[in-house]
């Protein structure tokens, strides 16, 4: 299976400058490479439609609905995210490389989200009532479909968790880029997938005449950048594109930023209460809201949400509190009587 990179910024133009960079540097080092549109704009493709038609298609004519064709699913939203992951999973059984052109940083929250969202609602929808329900000739073609798609979208949205999945975040060299660059640090940390170089496209160079109070800009947004990324790689790139900071390989990683990792996720236990601890980017770890429901957990950061199935142990307790720490949040439960055995009622 072939590494992930994703792209994405304020500037959808500089983001596909450098995204086909970083495939040709890549190719030139030996790679095999390959080069996906991500962006919403992207149209969407005939097994994007097929995937359709075979799902919710295939239920509305099982409950009697006029069939429509794939043509009639070409403009739902999304289709062109979901046709960029479709085809990111495919190439990437024969590439080394996989690199995303994202678009823009509100783009790219979406095609990260989008696995998780559709699995909600699949999930929502293969109910115990349309499991045994049929069709007039016996045929339980409706749940099928719905539990067949359910499979891809899963296995799409574990392409983009994979831990060396990763993203670059390409910004201009002024305040409004570092601000972005922050925000994007928060956002796709707290979806599952870590940042691991920012790029100051445009940066201006030696020689070059720049405005005094441009040049000073960029010097200022620099140390910003540089003092929130932390472990991330700050490099700066001009008019042509450098997909890598000097002397390293496009392939990277070249850093990474703490991500919300659900496979990390442990649970401290006292006396009579228990913890646990959500690791978070720093503009998250000040502005996230946290809240449980049902057997998840839902962690919102401004626009992103991202959901959590609960480790087993905390399914059984009820949440007290939510506190600030230095790395996240800490939610605090207590066993719950009514779920455990030997409390509350009596189980025969």
């Amino acid at each position: 299976m072939s590494r992930l990179i994703l792209l994405a910024g304020a500037d959808t133009t500089s983001v596909g400058t450098l995204a086909a960079a970083t495939v040709t540097a890549l190719a030139d080092e030996g790679f095999t490479a390959a080069l996906v549109n991500g962006s919403e704009a992207s149209p969407a493709d005939p097994a994007t439609t097929d995937l359709l038609v075979n799902s919710i298609g295939r239920v509305f004519a099982a409950l009697g609905a006029d069939s429509l064709p794939p043509e009639a699913w070409a403009a739902v939203p999304g289709l062109g995210h979901l046709s960029a992951l479709l085809l990111v999973d495919e190439l990437a059984q024969d590439s080394d490389v996989v690199v995303v052109d994202a678009g823009s940083l509100a783009q790219a929250q979406q095609l990260v989200e989008l696995p998780a969202v559709l699995e909600r609602l699949l999930d929502a929808a293969l109910s115990p009532s349309l499991a045994m329900w049929r069709t007039s000739e016996g045929e339980d073609v409706a749940f099928d479909a719905l539990a067949e798609a359910r499979r891809t979208v899963s296995r799409l949205g574990r392409l983009l968790l994979r831990r060396d999945t990763t993203i670059r975040l390409v910004v201009p060299p002024t305040a409004a880029g570092a601000e972005a660059m922050e925000q994007g640090l928060s956002a796709f940390s707290t979806l599952g997938v870590g940042v691991e170089g920012v790029i100051l496209h445009r940066y201006p160079r030696k020689g070059e005449s720049w405005p005094a109070d441009v040049r000073h800009a960029a010097r200022r947004a620099l140390a910003t950048v540089r003092e929130a990324a932390g472990a991330v790689a700050v490099w700066k790139s001009s008019a042509e594109g450098r997909p890598a900071p000097k002397g390293r390989s496009a392939a990277g990683p070249f850093g990474h930023v703490q991500v919300l990792d659900h496979e990390d996720l442990g649970v401290r236990i006292d006396d009579e209460s228990l913890a646990l601890d959500l690791p978070l980017a720093p503009l998250a770890r000040r502005t996230a809201r946290v809240g449980v429901t049902g057997e998840q957990l839902v962690v919102a950061v401004g626009a992103v949400h991202r959901w959590i199935e609960l480790p087993a142990v905390l399914r059984r307790c009820r949440p007290l509190a939510g506190v600030r720490t230095a790395d996240g949040v800490r939610l605090e439960f207590e066993p719950d009587p009514g779920l455990w055995m030997g409390g509350g009622e009596q189980h025969g």
